[in-house]
């Protein structure tokens, strides 16, 4: 299904069986937290095969990584070595083709041991000089072929070494004869007769030719390792080198990563389904449109009750009671509001995520979006909403408040006047005139009351 994750999905099996591989899987999948798996060698890409020279542990990418010998040698005599692919081994006359190199960690840099079968083939003997040609292969697959000159200091017998020291090479091992070889390398089949295709057919990937260890990073000059195999003289069983290899190397080292797939979707599904920050939002401009509406209302309320307000500065409140009397007033009702809304939130919160859920048809998948309401969280809602209504109303009623009670008296006189002279019979100007004296007596009255 393409629309089910980004990328191709394809039949497992179906990969595998196009890969040569059909059999392995380089990742797991649980559908809960699980301690470390337990591993077997070829979960690692690693095999122990025995041999007559004990069991030697090869990795079926040819080279085994750097920590893992390191974490392997000191422990049961654990010998690294190197068994490479060369071109061919030659004197000044005569030439053997194609054939397998192991490395023997007794021989110097300039010493080659050799078999009989290639000695006799190049009619040499210890103290003769043969040259090596072999391929290093370097970053990008690139290929460079090189020579070497080596010293014989000894030939053994045909069967000194085994073929379990040669790593699994696509392409060169496993092959019935030596004309089906199609290694990626240049290979030149003419040149390969009768003698080495009986050698194949005897006894198939084994080494024909030993060079020291010092020589093995030159024929390996890459960063993914210099060892293709760990010979244990003795034999080693495999859960004795599992427990040696999670000891003093580690999974993780040897490619295998426990890692929250769960959690690293989640993570990356957040910025899209996060109504959180959303709602976030939303209430930022919400609480901006209240506090402005709060503030608006108590301006007009104390606007309203001006009357009331000069009267109280008139019997002598300051300014500071006055205003503390009225919001007094505008507390019980905040609240009283602050408490219904946080009821209200409460009992509807839990609903949101499945609202939320029906809504999109499926869209969030797995990612929760449940609002969580707890006792604390709504005390501080109640606190903050009492609080900052008190604070609108504040600064909403204050001009009404910097009015002195004469204008207050004169603003709400004002609201009746020309129906009071017409009541009266009298002109506007008289009525005008006879409430200035008022408004002069009673400044009298105020300042003696505030001076007693």
């Amino acid at each position: 299904d393409p629309l089910a994750a980004p990328g191709i999905r394809v039949d497992r099996a179906w990969l595998g069986a196009r890969l040569g591989r059909d059999d392995a899987a380089n990742l797991l999948l649980f559908d809960r937290p699980v301690d470390q798996p337990a591993f077997h060698l070829a979960d690692l890409s690693l095999s122990l095969v025995p041999s007559h020279e004990g069991d030697v542990l090869v990795s079926d990418g040819v080279l085994l990584p750097d920590a893992l010998v390191e974490g392997l040698v000191g422990w049961r005599d654990a010998e690294p070595m190197t068994t490479w692919f060369y071109e061919g081994v030659r004197t000044t006359e005569r030439s053997v083709p194609y054939g397998f190199v192991t490395t023997e960690p007794a021989l110097g840099p300039d010493d080659i041991v050799i078999v009989e079968e290639v000695a006799r083939r190049l009619g040499v003997g210890g103290g003769d000089v043969v040259t090596l040609r072999f391929p290093v292969i370097g970053r990008g697959r690139a290929v460079a072929w090189e020579e070497r000159p080596f010293r014989v200091v000894q030939v053994v017998d045909d069967d000194t070494w085994s073929a379990a020291r040669t790593p699994p090479i696509e392409g060169l091992t496993g092959r019935s004869r030596c004309g089906d070889w199609n290694p990626g390398l240049e290979v030149d089949l003419s040149k390969i007769g009768d003698e080495d295709e009986a050698w194949w057919s005897a006894r198939g990937a084994t080494p024909r030719l030993a060079i020291g260890d010092s020589v093995a990073p030159q024929m390996v000059a890459n960063p993914w390792g210099r060892w293709t195999g760990v010979r244990f003289a003795g034999g080693v069983d495999e859960p004795a080198l599992l427990a040696r290899l999670q000891e003093s190397v580690g999974w993780a080292s040897l490619g295998w990563v426990r890692r929250d797939v769960a959690g690293a979707a989640a993570m990356t599904a957040r910025p899209s389904t996060d109504f959180g920050a959303l709602f976030l939002g939303f209430q930022s401009i919400l609480f901006g449109a209240a506090f402005a509406l709060a503030a608006s209302t108590a301006g007009l309320v104390a606007a309203m009750r001006v009357g009331e307000l000069a009267t109280l500065r008139a019997l002598g409140f300051s300014v500071r009671r006055a205003r503390g009397v009225f919001l007094a007033e505008v507390a019980v009702v905040a609240l009283g509001g602050a408490a219904a809304g946080v009821a209200t939130g409460w009992t509807i919160a839990p609903h949101i995520g499945s609202w939320l859920h029906g809504a999109l048809g499926g869209v969030l998948g797995t990612v929760s979006n449940t609002p969580r309401v707890d006792p604390a969280s709504a005390a501080v809602a109640l606190v903050v909403a009492a609080f900052a209504t008190l604070a609108a109303a504040a600064w909403g009623s204050a001009p009404a408040f910097r009015v002195t009670p004469l204008a207050a008296l004169r603003r709400v006189e004002g609201l009746e006047l020309t129906e009071i002279a017409a009541a009266l019979g009298m002109s506007l100007a008289t009525v005008k005139r006879k409430l200035s004296t008022v408004e002069g007596r009673l400044a009298t009255f105020i300042r003696g009351s505030h001076e007693q």
